[in-house]
């Protein structure tokens, strides 16, 4: 496993935080991480993201808070709003715990396809108020996950890996109803952020 918050990603250098579009998981998936990362806390090569900042992102935005005033920070919220009329409540499950270079996420079995519509819908609001350089490109690597806990120092990831598979728990599913506009930055090893607002999705199943 490689250090992540030694990657130098200079988008976080900035002390005013970062905006995001976030998923906040309910209490089984807490739950579930909070067992994994029992687990996860007796290897030193990672932190482990505390419960209560879980969180499955949507959309990473290249903008600061400083950059932008409240007046934008209001139009991005309520266009946003607007976009979550199309959008359907639906099932995501997550699970089990898999450990990548980088992070230990709870990832989302593909193909995903709603979350990727919730993606591309929240990518194109943000590009309306922001501009297209506001929303990174799309990885081809994509993949929809929870991260559980962080690389914090290079090693072997083998004893880990070992110990996750060891601890295989049964997935959970829960349901998307909401997605969160947030401030996220960097914090003793992990994320945490502040809800500026929360975008209920209110579209019509088909």
């Amino acid at each position: 496993m490689k250090d992540f918050f030694g990657l130098g990603e200079a988008r976080w250098r900035r002390s005013d935080g970062r905006l995001h579009c976030y998923i906040v998981p309910p209490a089984p998936v807490r739950e579930l991480a909070a067992q994994y990362q029992q687990v996860m806390r007796q290897h030193e090569i990672v932190s482990v993201q505390p419960p209560e900042w879980l969180h499955m992102t949507v959309q990473s935005i290249d903008r600061h808070r400083g950059e932008i005033d409240d007046g934008v920070v209001t139009e991005l919220a309520e266009v946003l709003t607007a976009r979550m009329t199309a959008i359907a409540p639906f099932p995501v499950t997550v699970g089990p715990a898999m450990v990548g270079v980088h992070v230990v996420s709870l990832f989302v079995p593909p193909p995903a396809t709603a979350l990727r519509k919730l993606m591309i819908t929240t990518r194109d609001a943000v590009a309306e108020v922001l501009g297209g350089d506001a929303v990174p490109p799309i990885s081809p690597r994509w993949a929809p996950h929870i991260s559980l806990a962080y690389g914090r120092a290079a090693g072997s990831s083998d004893p880990l890996i070992r110990a996750v598979k060891d601890a295989w728990l049964a997935p959970v599913t829960f349901s998307v109803d909401a997605m969160h506009l947030v401030l996220a930055e960097p914090r003793d090893g992990g994320y945490v952020w502040d809800t500026l607002q929360t975008l209920p999705l209110t579209g019509q199943a088909t």
